[in-house]
């Protein structure tokens, strides 16, 4: 395995807007140090990263055109406030149970489509946000 880095590599951004997306992956990032203005939590995150079939450029000349890819980082936790709890609610179109806020498997959500929205995350528009995800129509979920 190798993994080579290059002065030359432009990272191109996911185009504006809400996106027909497939979960791909789910990233347990471990306890990561945040700081909060003049405090500093330690938190579990992790990240979800959804592929948009409908997008595609191409990023490596030899690999040919490839669908974009996008990613969010959550902290790992239901409570009520929660980025994630609130996502994966959209995401499925209804609240969780009690039981399923206790003890919820990120990784059940592998393979799911859902819509996704793309904002710029900055002004030096480097990198792009998911906004926010919610159910996708059944057609494309069938697919």
């Amino acid at each position: 395995m190798s993994l080579i880095a290059s002065e030359n590599s432009k990272r191109q951004l996911p185009p504006e807007g809400s996106h027909v997306a497939r979960c791909v992956r789910v990233i347990d990032l471990g306890t990561q140090r945040t700081d909060y203005g003049d405090s500093v939590e330690m938190k579990h995150k992790c990240q979800i990263a959804w592929e948009l079939p409908e997008k595609k450029a191409v990023f490596k000349e030899d690999r040919g055109e490839e669908p974009f890819l996008a990613s969010r980082e959550y902290n790992v936790s239901m409570y009520d406030g929660a980025n994630l709890r609130h996502d994966i609610e959209s995401w499925l179109g209804r609240q969780l149970s009690k039981q399923e806020r206790k003890s919820f498997n990120v990784c059940d959500m592998l393979g799911r489509a859902c819509l996704v929205t793309i904002i710029p995350a900055g002004l030096q528009k480097v990198t792009a946000q998911v906004q926010m995800s919610r159910s996708a129509p059944q057609t494309v979920a069938d697919n």
